[in-house]
């Protein structure tokens, strides 16, 4: 069973009335689920006991409800999910780092309903093997699971008011503070999907989407997609942070296969020796310096990465990074003498 994400369960339990099969609670004494239950064996002979339960048409909706409500938070947390690195996109911002020849990109892609429901089918396909819904309630409490989440999600959980841009980007900055990444995602999705590129939110929400999947666990892949799809779309003040993190992207993803491994990172050496060239005063340089020689030592370039390391010594002798370089030039130094 996949665990439900964090930010799910706080808007849930922040505003959870029960919405009831009928009018307002459920009903004492309503009708309940019933069993059916066989025996058998294996092919290796084991006993097998199989439960068939049967829900009643409220049990049905409120199941329906809960798989609405789901259903619903992945179409807002999900976004950039479905997009793949665009390697065209990716080379421009690696030749002009500056991105003013990179072609504009397009709109954000809206999640696909499909994959969506799929995910949610997936998240309990463990009970439909087992359990079944009477359709119609099941199909009537997503709809109604939807339209609540909906409401909860948009609307001021104290005062019914519909939440503006501004108020959803300050949301998402504060639970950025909090360390509550999985919420201020959901945030900066929202200005997304609802405030349109002529908000004045939207250029902030699309970076700081990037930044909140890269704290993430796991979804650094989707922060690195997001970063080269919405590039030319970012405040200039923000393209050189933005170019800095996909290189550190390119070298941190784990790949599928060694041939798309060292596709990306040779790129991504090329992208962070430019960066690094050009960056000495950034406040990632000696990051930045640290993963263009990690990128060096995955495309075999022992000897650029060496170098690399020595920089970091020479201008950082005291950090723990000059440590760490200082131990892969040592191993560089016995295993690749140059």
């Amino acid at each position: 069973m996949k665990k439900l994400l964090p930010a799910f369960v706080a808007l849930m339990t922040l505003s959870n009335a029960s919405v009831s099969f009928a009018e307002g609670n459920t009903h004492a004494g309503a009708a309940k689920s019933s069993t059916s239950t066989t025996h058998g064996t294996d092919l290796t002979g084991n006993d097998i006991t199989h439960h068939d339960i049967y829900h009643t048409p409220e049990e049905s909706y409120k199941e329906g409800l809960t798989r609405g409500r789901y259903h619903q938070y992945l179409l807002y947390y999900d976004l950039f999910s479905e997009l793949s690195i665009d390697d065209s996109l990716l080379d421009e911002l690696i030749a002009n780092p500056a991105g003013a020849a990179a072609k504009k990109s397009g709109r954000p892609a809206r999640p696909n309903d499909a994959k969506s429901k799929s995910a949610v089918n997936g998240r309990f396909s463990y009970i439909e093997n087992d359990h079944h819904y009477d359709e119609a309630s099941l199909n009537r409490g997503m709809k109604d699971g939807m339209a609540d989440y909906e409401r909860k999600l948009l609307h001021d959980p104290r005062t019914g008011e519909f939440l503006t841009s501004a108020q959803h980007f300050n949301m998402g900055l504060e639970a950025v503070a909090a360390g509550k990444f999985e919420t201020a995602l959901l945030r900066f999705n929202i200005v997304i999907k609802t405030g349109g590129e002529n908000d004045p939110y939207y250029k902030k929400a699309l970076w700081y989407n990037a930044f909140a999947n890269m704290n993430i666990e796991y979804r650094g892949r989707i922060a690195l997609t997001s970063l080269i799809t919405n590039f030319k779309k970012f405040d200039t003040e923000v393209k050189i942070d933005s170019l800095f993190y996909i290189g550190n992207l390119l070298v941190d993803n784990r790949w599928p296969d060694k041939a798309t491994a060292e596709k990306y990172h040779k790129k991504a050496v090329t992208l962070l020796s430019k960066w690094t060239a050009g960056c000495e005063k950034n406040k990632n340089y000696q990051q930045a310096l640290l993963k263009l020689g990690m990128g060096q030592e995955k495309i075999e370039d022992y000897n650029g990465a060496y170098h690399t390391y020595k920089k970091i010594l020479a201008a950082f002798p005291n950090s723990t990074t000059a440590k760490f370089a200082e131990e892969r030039m040592a191993y560089i130094s016995i295993y690749f003498p140059y």
